[in-house]
């Protein structure tokens, strides 16, 4: 099965972000993490925090 992938523009420049980003986190974190997922209705951990950090990076309007 192949990973989902989001594109994010950042700069100008269009960036691949795997879902499957690996982020080194402390144990506890991790827990934490994993359990936020299943309580908000989340299978998978990895999706959830991809989905947490892209709606903290602010999307620039385009000028036309």
């Amino acid at each position: 099965m192949k990973s989902q992938s989001t594109y994010i523009a950042k700069s100008g420049t269009l960036c691949l972000v795997d879902a499957r980003l690996t982020i080194k986190l402390d144990r506890q974190l991790k827990q934490r993490i994993i359990s936020s997922a299943l309580e908000q209705g989340h299978s998978d951990p990895a999706e959830y925090v991809l989905a947490i950090i892209l709606a903290q990076i602010p999307l620039k309007k385009s000028v036309s």
